[in-house]
């Protein structure tokens, strides 16, 4: 049986657009980087334990707004700001296919959240 968490943050990730204009931004971009460490962290992640270095782990992650953006600027605002988080806190081996899988949702919804989900 695998494992399964889940970290609710009250909040949406920006788009990849958003993130690409403030990467020139150097430190704005870093901020916002540690804002969302923190709020995983406040989400639970503390309580992930350590990936083992050949562990493949399913990491799904919703984000719920009142707008959907499209596919593409979802996965890269995911993957800047979410999986990055997840390695470097020894959550997942690494963000590439071999040790995980990721699958991105964007729902519409009054309430903004994101949800990630991670099983493994």
């Amino acid at each position: 049986m695998k494992n399964r968490w889940r970290l609710e943050i009250p909040d949406v990730y920006p788009s990849a657009n958003v993130l690409l204009r403030m990467h020139r931004n150097v430190k704005k971009f870093k901020k916002l980087k540690d804002d969302w460490a923190w709020r995983l962290v406040g989400a639970g992640s503390r309580g992930i334990p350590i990936v083992k270095r050949t562990q493949h782990r399913t990491v799904t992650v919703t984000r719920y707004s009142p707008g959907v953006i499209d596919w593409a600027n979802a996965v890269s605002g995911a993957d800047k700001l979410i999986l990055d988080f997840l390695v470097k806190d020894r959550i997942l081996v690494d963000d590439s296919p071999t040790f995980c899988t990721l699958r991105v949702l964007a729902v519409k919804s009054r309430q903004k959240k994101t949800v990630v989900e991670i099983e493994g």
